[in-house]
């Protein structure tokens, strides 16, 4: 049928087709636009032309919260839609899949069967990747090593009895957005191998209370409202790869400020120390993060992507929160909740209390992440220095540049009538003030109030449970108290078993740390900080919007 830029004679402005999806799967599924956008930035990648790293995005969240949702709205309808041209639905596949040597079909055919050909320039949209998530150590190992060559977008040869040596020796880059629910500690042991070919996006969204689940079951069928959100979302894809083709647009036509620089400079950063690894029964690292270089690279190319599918020729500060949701959501969860603390707190020296109260877990357990933050040089020691004086760490100086784009934890549902503000006594952040923040210019149910229309919000940052089922807060309720999409989590189960690591032992801060990156120059950490935004008046149930510049 064609491509959409050579049918569409007259498109539509990026602008308004990107208002349109804001406008309506902000009514009708506002947990879900953050995510969608997301996706849309990925999607909007594949028309960058000198970008040669496939793009990975895996959205995180538990069961039945949703985190399909964004990619039915992506997935064509049939193999004759025109999207097709740009997205491969694979629902299940193995690492085999992508170059067989299936003994049972002759050489000639085999071509016809790989899938690495099918993906070349297109987004791949997998709706369930527990599948590749699963199975033996050995198995996880052979999988990860034959997706992390896939991964590196230079082609993929490989040897077998059956067919000899076949494969592809040209580059072959595409997207891929898939999701599944929180990984085991085991799965990222074995995925740190990879490296950081994969990104990760917390798309959890808060519990909804019993009187929010009542409008569900009043409203019309989710699958009317699902095809209202895929036609806005179709209708905005067919716009921008007619007025960006696949591999047309050179990322230097997408401008970056030297502080936007700074900033994805230190989210790779960040990135890299947050899933760094631990091995044995100590808590000293035996191996130094991975170098930063490649996963800059794949931050730098989401935000062009990102203002891309805005319609802008220049990077703003609400991509950047996208890049810092990607950022915190692909590391270890429980650093990322204590490093989101550290960078969103009015308090310079916060101590295990006040971590626990912001962060939404045990003191053991922020006493455990403070080490590790500070064996990684994320933290540092901001106590007393006295033998038995409290526990104290700070943000280091130079990642005060990432104040601005960080956002604050937002609150968890809570009862009516529960008014307690869960930092209350800490002074640790804004958080029972400030609830999840959007990242999209559409108004959403509850939220229009005091907005103006150039308003807009970055990427929802809240927080999941710590799930520390005996080190829970007094009083607390274990459902109530998840909260929603942020953070990340790329180890959300590692909190309810004994932390792989270090074998479930509770250890003190390491006293061998790991190599800091060179000081940022005076000019960048002597910046100040952004303020931090107004917030909206919000309930405490659900998320709401922080006014933000608009990213249209």
């Amino acid at each position: 049928m064609g491509r959409p830029e050579e049918r569409l004679a007259d498109p539509t402005p990026l602008p308004e087709a990107m208002a349109r999806v804001e406008e309506v799967v902000g009514t009708h599924f506002p947990e879900a636009l953050d995510t969608v956008k997301a996706c849309l930035a990925v999607a909007a990648c594949g028309s960058i032309s000198d970008n040669h790293q496939p793009l990975t995005l895996i959205l995180l969240a538990p069961s039945g919260a949703g985190k399909s949702l964004a990619i039915d709205l992506l997935m064509p309808r049939t193999d004759a839609d025109h999207l097709a041209t740009y997205f491969y639905r694979s629902d299940k596949f193995t690492t085999a899949s992508f170059v067989t040597h299936r003994a049972d079909l002759p050489r000639k055919q085999l071509g016809e069967t790989d899938l690495l050909p099918r993906l070349k320039d297109k987004t791949l949209l997998t709706r369930e990747l527990g599948p590749q998530f699963s199975g033996k150590t050995d198995e996880l190992r052979k999988r990860f090593a034959t997706l992390t060559a896939i991964l590196d977008g230079q082609g993929y040869m490989s040897d077998s009895g059956a067919h000899g040596r076949r494969g592809y020796k040209d580059p072959i880059n595409f997207q891929w957005i898939g999701a599944t629910t929180p990984l085991s500690p085991e799965v990222l042991a074995v995925m740190s191998t990879l490296g950081p070919r994969m990104l990760f996006y917390n798309a959890d969204r808060p519990r909804k209370t019993e009187d929010e689940l009542m409008e569900i079951a009043r409203r019309p069928s989710d699958s009317v409202l699902k095809r209202e959100c895929q036609d806005a979302v179709h209708a905005y894809l067919s716009a921008l790869y007619a007025h960006h083709p696949v591999r047309s647009v050179s990322t230097t036509t997408i401008a970056f400020d030297d502080r936007q620089l700074r900033q994805v400079v230190l989210l790779a950063d960040v990135l890299t120390r947050l899933r760094a690894t631990r091995e044995g029964s100590t808590a000293d690292y035996q191996e130094a993060p991975e170098h930063p270089e490649r996963v800059l690279g794949m931050l730098k190319t989401i935000a062009s992507g990102s203002a891309l599918a805005h319609g802008r020729s220049k990077v703003t500060d609400c991509d950047l929160a996208q890049l810092a949701h990607i950022a915190l959501s692909s590391g270890v969860e429980g650093r990322s909740r204590v490093f989101r603390v550290l960078l969103t707190s009015k308090q310079k020296a916060l101590t295990a209390q006040d971590i626990a109260a912001a962060a939404q877990m045990s003191e053991p357990t922020a006493r455990r992440y403070m080490c590790e933050l500070e064996d990684l040089g994320l933290a540092s020691d901001a106590g007393t220095g006295e033998p038995g004086g409290t526990k104290a760490i700070a943000l280091p100086d130079k990642y005060a540049a990432l104040r601005g784009v960080v956002r604050p934890a937002a609150t968890t549902a809570r009862g009516a009538g529960d008014d307690a503000d869960p930092t209350s006594g800490s002074a640790a952040t804004e958080a029972g003030t400030e609830a999840s923040e959007g990242f999209s210019t559409a108004p959403r149910a509850g939220d229009t109030a005091g907005r103006s229309d150039n308003e807009d919000a970055p990427v929802s940052a809240l927080l999941e449970e710590d799930g520390h089922r005996d080190e829970e807060s007094p009083g607390s309720d274990p459902l109530s108290r998840r909260a929603p999409g942020g953070p990340a989590d790329l180890n959300h189960e590692a909190a309810r078993a004994p932390d792989h690591n270090t074998h479930g032992r509770r250890t003190p801060c390491s006293r061998r740390t790991l190599p800091t990156t060179p000081s940022t120059p005076a000019a960048a950490t002597s910046m100040s900080p952004e303020p931090p935004l107004e917030g909206a008046s919000a309930s405490r149930s659900a998320p709401t919007m922080l006014p933000k510049q608009a990213c249209g």
